[in-house]
């Protein structure tokens, strides 16, 4: 009888025993299990949350990659000044951007944009990854597929299927008749107006009138243009291709130069710009006193309506340096996720594995591309 009360009592211990024992090897599990946990350790969340966040293929990705390309300036002028470059680099309007954020407008790999010539050389940025939209400014450029008008400047031209056919500069009509040779005989044209620039097209040749600036930049796919025109000697008295000359309109010969400039003035003017250029000016008394141009210009070219000295639009150096990748995060894509937002926030730790232990911030020191 004693013998069995004893090992009656030997179970009972044995089971107190067994269910202290899972009641300890629980809490011991529930305590230790998060130290084990796969999911990353407070110690190492900074460097995954980097991980996470530059990962190409996620949807939550923040990273981006941006080309920066130095635009040097140097001149002697002052003012805002419109340019035109040839740009060598894949960019495209909608993903370029200036840091300050001013308008351009990039086509046929050529970018235009105005800067003001004080402030020095600048640096533009492309991003595949990213949209910069454009300022909605008002420009002072009206144009049609027949004319086009810098109304600040009081310049109007007419346009005939892409061409130049006359020009109107002060209120008086001081270039017409212009004749381009066998690009008139091209039959494909188009038109476009993008708020500040213009675009007409002829054949490969292009013009492209800007806002607020009497400066016509005109590209074509051949070596050379062949160009007549007829100016009205009641505006232009001189002439300047480096040298500065007067113009003899009882002269009745014509002279040939070779140059990359020719400024025809008075009080005002008109110039044409080429790194290489061959013209014959014609001056006859007997044809109503009307100077006649032919020019044989390379591309590119200007033509320049002024009043003052030419030089004045001229006496300034604009290239491009040398293109360079940067890598990062996109201060816009950060902002874009939105994690002041609990419900954000939390979706985003679940989808990425981060356990509910662990948490993260970041503040933003200088979201200034450098």
């Amino acid at each position: 009888m004693n013998k069995l009360k004893k090992r009656g009592s030997v179970d009972v211990d044995w089971a107190i025993s067994l269910a202290i024992f899972i009641i300890f090897l629980t809490l011991f599990f529930m305590f230790v299990f998060p130290m084990f946990n796969a999911k990353p350790p407070q110690s190492n969340v900074i460097g995954f949350v980097m991980e996470k966040f530059t990962e190409q293929d996620s949807e939550k990705s923040v990273a981006w990659t941006v080309s920066k390309v130095l635009v040097y300036v140097s001149s002697t002028n002052a003012g805002i000044y419109p340019v035109s470059l040839a740009l060598p680099y894949e960019f495209s309007t909608e993903n370029s951007s200036f840091f300050d954020g001013r308008p351009l407008l990039i086509d046929e790999n050529r970018i235009f944009f105005y800067h003001n010539l004080k402030n020095g050389s600048l640096y533009l940025v492309s991003s595949n990854s990213t949209y910069f939209a454009q300022s909605g400014k008002s420009y002072d450029l009206t144009c049609s597929d027949s004319s086009f008008e810098v109304s600040n400047e009081n310049m109007n031209v007419d346009v005939l299927n892409g061409l130049i056919t006359q020009i109107d500069y002060l209120g008086e009509t001081v270039a017409f008749d212009f004749d381009y040779g066998d690009l008139a005989a091209t039959s494909s044209t188009d038109f476009w107006d993008k708020d500040f620039v213009c675009k007409y097209l002829r054949g490969g040749h292009s013009i492209y009138p800007m806002a607020n600036s009497t400066i016509i930049f005109n590209y074509m796919p051949s070596a050379a243009v062949n160009l007549k025109l007829t100016l009205d000697e009641n505006h232009y008295h001189s002439y300047y291709d480096g040298t500065a000359h007067s113009i003899d309109y009882g002269d009745n010969t014509c002279k040939t130069l070779n140059t990359n400039i020719l400024d025809l003035y008075d009080s005002d003017g008109i110039a044409f710009v080429s790194n290489e250029m061959s013209v014959t000016m014609c001056y006859n008394n007997v044809t109503g006193e009307k100077l006649n141009l032919s020019l044989q210009l390379s591309n590119p070219y200007k033509i320049v309506l002024h009043q003052g000295s030419v030089l004045d639009y001229l006496n300034t150096r604009i290239e491009l340096g040398a293109l360079q990748k940067l890598s990062g995060l996109s201060y816009e894509q950060l902002k874009s996720l939105n994690l002041s937002r609990k419900n954000s926030y939390d979706e985003l730790k679940s989808e990425w594995g981060i356990s509910a232990a662990n948490d993260f911030d970041w503040r933003v020191s200088n979201k200034t591309l450098q």
